[in-house]
């Protein structure tokens, strides 16, 4: 009798995209991923940021992520955007660029659509958005640019 054994990483398991996933004090769950090359939003204080003052990397691109929290707990839900980063297999972490809004707490029976902008690799690689309480939300593929 014989067997393989495979050694590997972990792989961690996201919430599929559209999904909700349950957070401390709510709900969170991604709205839609947009390549912003593709539809040229930014928002009014841009400027001041300097995110969009030159192109993505080569091999790159950003894309800004319409993340929705709904509070349903009665201490609702604290919103940090620095707590939120883009991670892939192979594919690294990918650090937050701008937030909109910004730091704020969500108050029961809220519900809030922030705007969050990252630079991702072009590949067509799986990865999650995490947050806060080991929240991981998948982004699929379909926003992916290259091959």
């Amino acid at each position: 009798m014989g067997g393989i054994l495979l050694l590997g990483g972990k792989e961690e398991s996201s919430t599929p995209l559209g999904a909700a996933a349950v957070i401390d004090g709510g709900l969170a769950r991604i709205n839609g991923i947009v390549p912003v090359e593709e539809d040229g939003w930014t928002p009014q204080d841009a400027g001041e940021t300097g995110v969009f003052d030159s192109p993505a990397a080569a091999g790159a691109h950003r894309v800004r992520v319409v993340l929705e929290l709904t509070a349903v707990e009665p201490e609702g839900i604290p919103f940090d955007p620095a707590d939120y980063s883009i991670s892939g297999l192979a594919a690294g972490t990918s650090e937050l660029l701008l937030s909109v809004p910004g730091s704020q707490r969500i108050r029961q029976g809220n519900t809030v659509n922030t705007e969050l902008v990252f630079e991702i690799p072009d590949r067509a690689v799986e990865l999650a958005l995490e947050g806060p309480d080991d929240m991981r939300l998948s982004l699929g593929v379909s926003h992916h640019t290259g091959d």
